[in-house]
């Protein structure tokens, strides 16, 4: 089960970062440290907590990034001031910043 407010995380991404996991595993040998990294490293999410819940089910807590600004036409800041790369999927426009590399926090 999925929790958190989605917007930019399709059902379908999620499904093939999570493809490998065995179908045949064991509850108490579920590696759900490689379930979350799995899961953070999808463009659009910035945290996830993911946990087991008695008897088979996994649960999976999602935060996306909020972006806040458009940066050298290739990537976002978000709202920490933090540089990430996603496909844009956005449907209201930001702001769009530019700069030299390593300079997002200061403009």
């Amino acid at each position: 089960m999925v929790q958190g407010d989605r917007t930019y995380v399709p059902d379908s991404e999620l499904q093939e970062a999570l493809k490998d996991i065995p179908n045949g595993g064991n509850f108490f040998t579920l590696d759900v440290t490689g379930v979350q990294k799995k899961v953070e490293n999808l463009p659009w999410v910035r945290r996830a907590a993911v946990r087991k819940q008695w008897p088979n089910r996994l649960m999976i807590y999602l935060h996306e990034q909020k972006a806040t600004a458009w940066w050298n036409e290739e990537s976002f800041i978000n709202e920490q001031g933090e540089l990430f790369v996603a496909p844009m999927r956005l449907t209201s426009p930001l702001v769009a910043l530019s700069g030299p590399e390593q300079s997002e926090t200061k403009v």
